[in-house]
């Protein structure tokens, strides 16, 4: 019943939109006030679409040709031309120019020009050219141009232009051309070109020029998307994912090491330096929690490794990564007080320092790989 009734007065305003196109005369005039019902009802009868309004206030919905002073209505505000100043609805907007200003409804705003200030609505904003300022509502934006300034929804952000500023929203995020600034979200972000950061659980840029991408996944074509296995003094055989850019990477990682029954998981972050055309640099951060092959644990076995490896790029993109690594054990162990990965900490660390309940040890390890 409720969505009948709108889609009802969604109707009846095109309706009023059609007829006010019929009646309109080609000159345009300015007056200082107007105040109508429902069109046309109101000061301006049927030549409302002919007037540029300084003061305009509609009990319902009002039609005119533009706005330069403020509007407000009930429910909708429909103009053909541009606003200059603000446009308020309890519903909402629609404007056939230009935003230069302040536009807020509590449902949605449609414009086919450019903004130039703020559009803001409960729901959703739709906007056929460019934002210079922001654009923000509840649920979802869409923007056909560019956007110099904010983007920001709870939602989904769509900008078919580039964005030079920042794109946030609370589930996903489009950016058709470039992104210089920050694009952020908590699930997916796609950029055609990436020169800024993005931050997001997965991440794609179909071009790189420069940045970062941070999430769990990044798909950044032209960027780092390694695959590695290695061997180490905690554990016989790892695999690894590298994903984003080389100058800040994430990294998945996961371990098993059958004869010492245990393996390991962690996530970490990586960055990446050009030493010459065949030799580079890695520094890496890693954590990653130690279990059991055979039996649940009781405690917390956290192991904290910073790599510093050098790597030689062997053809392609494979080459041979080996460097020293700082190994920073800290454990917590169950009820029983006993530590199942306590043979890992060698007699000689750089800190020893075991509490009541927490231990931290750390040394100097190794680690050596392939990657491709």
């Amino acid at each position: 019943m409720k969505s009948k009734f709108i889609i009802g007065l969604i109707a009846l305003g095109a309706g009023f939109f059609a007829t006010a196109q019929e009646v309109r005369d080609p000159e345009v005039k300015e007056r200082p006030a107007q105040v109508s019902l429902v069109f046309p009802i109101g000061t301006n009868g049927l030549d409302a679409g002919n007037y540029i309004n300084n003061a305009s206030f509609n009990l319902f919905a009002g039609y005119a040709y533009g706005v330069k002073g403020a509007e407000l209505a009930g429910f909708a505000n429909v103009l053909q031309a541009d606003v200059v100043g603000f446009q308020g609805a309890g519903f909402a907007n629609v404007v056939g120019g230009n935003i230069e200003g302040f536009q807020s409804a509590g449902f949605v705003n449609t414009t086919r020009g450019n903004v130039k200030g703020a559009q803001g609505a409960g729901f959703g904003n739709v906007l056929g050219g460019h934002v210079e300022g922001a654009q923000g509502a509840g649920f979802f934006n869409v923007a056909l141009g560019s956007i110099t300034g904010a983007q920001l929804t709870g939602g989904v952000n769509f900008a078919q232009g580039n964005v030079k500023g920042a794109q946030l929203s609370g589930l996903a995020n489009y950016i058709g051309g470039e992104v210089t600034g920050v694009q952020g979200s908590a699930l997916f972000n796609y950029a055609g070109t990436l020169s800024g950061v993005q931050i997001g659980l997965v991440n794609f840029a179909k071009e790189y020029k420069k940045g970062a991408a941070i999430g769990l996944l990044n798909f950044v074509k032209g960027g780092m998307n390694r695959f590695e296995i290695s061997y180490d003094d905690i554990v016989a055989i790892n695999g690894s994912y590298r994903s984003g850019t080389p100058f800040l990477y994430t990294i998945l990682t996961a371990g098993i090491d059958p004869d010492k029954d245990r393996w390991t998981y962690g996530v970490g972050l990586g960055t990446q330096y050009r030493i010459s055309q065949r030799f580079f640099g890695n520094v890496e951060a890693t954590t990653s929690s130690l279990m059991s092959l055979d039996e649940r644990l009781d405690g917390t076995y956290l192991m904290n490794r910073l790599n510093v490896n050098f790597g030689y790029t062997l053809f392609g993109n494979v080459a041979l990564i080996a460097g020293p690594v700082l190994n920073i054990y800290v454990s917590h162990p169950g009820d029983d007080g006993e530590d199942p990965f306590g043979s890992i900490v060698p007699d000689n660390t750089l800190f020893d320092d075991a509490g009541s309940d927490w231990a931290v040890n750390a040394w100097v390890g190794y680690r050596a790989a392939i990657r491709f």
